[in-house]
């Protein structure tokens, strides 16, 4: 018995390596792999149904590539000047995964933009963004970290940092987005705060794995946020919002991440765009989508709107579920589901997006800043039973002045750095036993943090039920927690990937010195400098300290 049980086994293990890639037709780039290890990924690709060609042709899906491979050299190996939008160009590691794993593994994570190759001398004008249309960058989705999680205090507490804030503190200066060679973040363990588009973690969120400027001489963190003109082109801005929206919602990243950077140029664009040349010299806007806005501004409207698929429709729909992303959406809709009803009646769903689901319109609707008040309060006020010196403050959008909000994330910890253990349960006691949160999501360890996502509703008839999130934190890590949780995502990346250019790294946790990378691994984590206010962070960097309100981007 054992003997065949260990020889089913093996032949389970061994009829697992076999990957279907019969989708897949690609171009491997030998350029930074080498001959011999392009040849064996071809080898392996038509092994496994895929086809290899030579060169880019017209039913070409995918471009494999080492990830360190400059864009110059790869449009020049393709003979191309533009790369087209329908191609994916995807990290060779990608094709590795599904070898390993003997599965067509998700493809969003290893898809790269313009911005993911090694670009020397890379600007944020015209002349150093190529003309594409969709030209974006790769995003990882809204993930909730595990226990599992390397947290950054673990090793060294604030207090063991020798060097004072005055002493690192560096002349405020003009900070050159062009010499950013490296952007990739992954300092956070928790996705980017700000409720904008996110809804939480129920559908991907598009945060930008580029280089965090928004303009051509400094980085979005080094400037208020009031101080960039108000909206001209909303009318624009409004419509391509919808394709950036489908292009997320169907995981074509590259292509999403290229239309937010587009719609953030236009929007901080200083006047109403009325001439062709005003549409084409836009920063991160190459000529296709030019023409896109060009048709808006001459028609005041867009053509491409009037096609929408009907699965795309419905897909749309579905990523609106609390809990489903687009991998979800898309397996619902390959089994004949296309409504709210036919997803109640026909789909299996986790019991996170059954609550989804139930709150459907409740969640998609942004509420009152009052309101958001309000919640806030309650939570505040329960804290505050439990232990009269607790801090409880809401962050996003609420705390940068925003007139409505998607949800609330609520920072809880006590300046004694100790009484936050063990709040986190008799907080959720309380709430629940007022009938305040009426469904839970999830609670998670991230470090010393503990997460708790759930569904609140106050007292009333008239009220709805709001998507509230309560972190825990220790207090040597309030104030960079304070910082992250307010946002927005434009302004926290930029706060990192500037302190990653300076040899350091920013994440909820901490601010550490002397971080030492290879390439995008980081080798040694650093050691946690003295951050006791949102300031300290600030001055560290370089920066004029920024108010929340500031930091709307």
């Amino acid at each position: 018995m054992r003997t065949e049980n260990s020889l089913d086994n093996k032949t389970t293990k061994k009829q697992k390596f076999s990957p279907d890639l019969s989708g897949v037709r690609a171009v491997i780039v030998e350029v930074g792999l080498g001959k011999t290890r392009a040849s064996i990924l071809t080898k392996q690709l038509e092994r496994h149904g895929g086809k290899h060609h030579k060169k880019l042709e017209s039913d070409t899906t995918h471009v494999l590539i080492d990830k360190k491979l400059k864009i110059d050299r790869l449009k020049k190996y393709l003979a191309v000047t533009d790369i087209p939008e329908e191609v994916k160009v995807v990290d060779s590691e990608w094709l590795s995964k599904c070898l390993s794993e003997g599965i067509l593994v998700e493809i969003a994570q290893y898809i790269l933009g313009k911005e993911d190759f090694e670009v020397v001398g890379q600007c944020a004008n015209k002349a150093s963004v190529s003309n594409t249309d969709d030209g974006g960058q790769s995003s990882g989705l809204a993930i909730l970290k595990s226990s599992g999680t390397t947290s950054l205090e673990a090793e060294a507490g604030i207090s063991s940092a020798s060097c004072s804030v005055s002493s690192l503190r560096r002349s405020p200066t003009k900070h050159d987005a062009s010499k950013i060679q490296d952007p990739r973040d992954d300092d956070s363990d928790y996705t980017d705060s700000g409720d904008e588009g996110r809804k939480s973690d129920r559908s991907p969120v598009i945060t930008p794995n580029v280089s965090p400027e928004k303009f051509q001489t400094s980085w979005v963190c080094a400037q208020a946020s009031t101080s960039h003109h108000q909206n001209h082109n909303q009318f624009i801005t409004d419509k391509l919002q919808v394709l950036a929206t489908s292009y997320a919602n169907s995981k074509d990243q590259w292509r999403a991440l290229g239309y937010k950077k587009a719609i953030a140029s236009i929007k901080s664009y200083h006047k109403k765009l009325e001439t062709w040349e005003e549409c084409s010299s836009l920063p991160y806007v190459g000529e296709r989508l030019a023409k896109k806005i060009w048709e808006i501004v001459q028609t005041g409207h867009l053509r491409r709107l009037d096609h929408v698929d009907p699965k795309q429709e419905a897909l749309n729909l579905f990523v609106g579920v609390w809990g489903a992303g687009p991998t979800t959406a898309e397996a619902w809709i390959s089994q004949g589901l296309k409504t709210l009803e036919d997803l109640k009646n026909h789909g299996k769903l986790t019991r996170q997006q059954e609550i989804g689901l139930k709150y459907y319109d409740e969640f998609l609707e942004r509420m009152p800043r009052e309101e958001a008040g309000k919640i806030e309060e309650v939570v505040k006020k329960a804290a505050l039973n439990i232990n009269p010196g607790l801090q409880a403050f809401a962050c996003g959008s609420y705390r940068r002045g925003k007139p409505t909000c998607g949800d609330i994330d609520v920072i809880v910890s006590h300046p004694d750095g100790k009484s936050h253990e063990g709040v986190m349960a008799k907080l959720l006691e309380s709430l629940k036993s007022t009938g305040f949160l009426t469904d839970d999501l999830t609670l998670a360890d991230n470090g010393q943090h503990r997460k708790y996502l759930g569904v609140c509703k106050l007292p009333g008839e008239n009220t709805k039920h709001r998507r509230l999130d309560i972190i825990v934190v220790p207090y040597n890590e309030w104030a960079c927690s304070l910082l992250y949780f307010t946002g927005s995502d434009y302004f926290n990346r930029s706060m990192r990937l500037l302190a990653k250019k300076n040899g350091m790294s920013l994440s909820e946790h901490s601010l550490n010195k002397g971080v030492i990378r290879k390439g995008s691994e980081k080798i040694f984590e650093g050691t946690p400098l003295p951050v006791f206010t949102e300031k300290d962070v600030f001055d560290y960097l370089g920066l004029e300290y920024r108010e929340p309100h500031e930091r709307e981007w």
